[in-house]
């Protein structure tokens, strides 16, 4: 019989993403360095069931040789995962040589967890969208034939058209341009796009 769908199970990899992914404010309120977060965190990935995300058991010294983080850091880090209920304590764990239990963990998709993975998600499907980068437009022509948006994204970058340079006449050679010019001629100005952006002013 297949094992029931747990619906707060987090496997290693989706923790390693949360973790890399982590909200930047949470870790301000617990005054912990993004660096120091992610290397306990990705330390304690490397434990466990990888499909399930149970059975992580390493001890804090052990994750203190790993990373170099310090013993208070790493309580920290714990202390924040268990906050967000994305590390969930199943038991506890006797060393060979005695001392402190350690403890058991799960990872656990808590709501904090799903938002940051739903993040994820939303950034997939605008690759899968458009894996290109570009605008989707099957025609290859401008979405906006009057010019507008070239002029928008001028805008934006803090120029203009009539502050960018203007390309040398199509009628001279190369020879015959001014080598000062031809520093100022971008190649994005030499491009078929400078007839659209033109024909927009």
């Amino acid at each position: 019989m297949a094992k029931p769908v747990d619906p707060q199970e987090l496997n290693n990899a989706d923790f390693r993403w949360f973790v890399l992914h982590f909200p930047a404010v949470l870790l301000k309120r617990a005054k912990l360095q993004r660096s120091s977060f992610v290397a306990v965190g990705m330390a304690l990935a490397q434990f466990g069931s990888y499909e399930f995300g149970t059975n992580v058991n390493p001890s804090q010294k052990l994750i203190h040789t790993l990373t170099g983080a310090h013993e208070d850091t790493i309580k920290k880090v714990y202390s924040l995962l268990k906050d967000c209920e994305a590390l969930e304590v199943t038991g506890s764990h006797q060393g060979i040589n005695g001392g402190q239990p350690s403890e058991i963990f799960r990872f656990r998709r808590s709501l904090t967890v799903e938002q940051v993975l739903d993040r994820r998600a939303a950034m997939e499907w605008k690759e899968r969208a458009n894996p290109t980068g570009e605008s989707a437009n099957p025609t290859g022509e401008s979405a906006n034939p009057t010019g507008e948006d070239n002029r928008n994204v001028l805008k934006e970058q803090n120029c203009s058209v009539a502050n960018a340079p203007s390309p040398a006449p199509s009628s001279l050679g190369l020879k015959a341009r001014d080598g000062a010019v031809d520093e100022l001629i971008s190649s994005s100005w030499m491009s078929s796009d400078l007839d659209q952006l033109l024909a927009g002013i």
